[in-house]
């Protein structure tokens, strides 16, 4: 588990796009987890929560979007300060989420797992090939970086 000391993502004050490529099963994967620390709600879950049944794409605040799989996938979200749009392997996938945002209080994100406290807490069970964040909404350029994403590693 990586953990930066500082944000992946402000998405209180930000609009923005994640996309990420990774392998893994549907046990432990988060790829990104925003804000992880002891008794305290992320901000955002990209990949699902680690460790549960949940296969979502994302997880905001208690809300979900998307399905994830096991296996090679590209998926990512985009947040327009409104509104969440989950995609995986190029396509929308499940609904349209309006989830409720708090301000960010902690500054770090755990990026291959989940973080408890200061300590790693349960690692990605598989691979990260590739991460890119972007702090503003790329719904418009999505299907060119989606595209230049899939010709590198031809994944849909």
């Amino acid at each position: 588990v990586l953990v930066t000391d500082g944000y992946a993502v402000r998405m209180s004050q930000n609009a923005s796009s994640v996309f990420a490529v990774s392998s893994s099963s549907l046990g432990k994967k988060s790829i990104i987890l925003q804000e992880a620390d002891t008794n305290v709600s992320s901000q955002f879950i990209l990949g699902g929560q680690d460790g549960a049944s949940d296969d979502s794409v994302i997880w905001v605040n208690g809300s979900t979007a998307g399905t994830n799989t096991t296996g090679e996938v590209l998926i990512g979200f985009d947040w327009d300060q409104s509104e969440v749009r989950a995609y995986k392997d190029g396509s929308l996938s499940g609904t349209i989420i309006s989830p409720t945002v708090n301000s960010e209080f902690g500054n770090r994100a755990a990026i291959g797992g989940k973080i408890q406290g200061a300590k790693p807490s349960g690692d990605l069970d598989g691979t990260i090939n590739e991460i890119i964040i972007y702090n503003t909404d790329q719904s418009a350029n999505r299907v060119g970086i989606e595209t230049n994403i899939n010709n590198k590693y031809n994944i849909y």
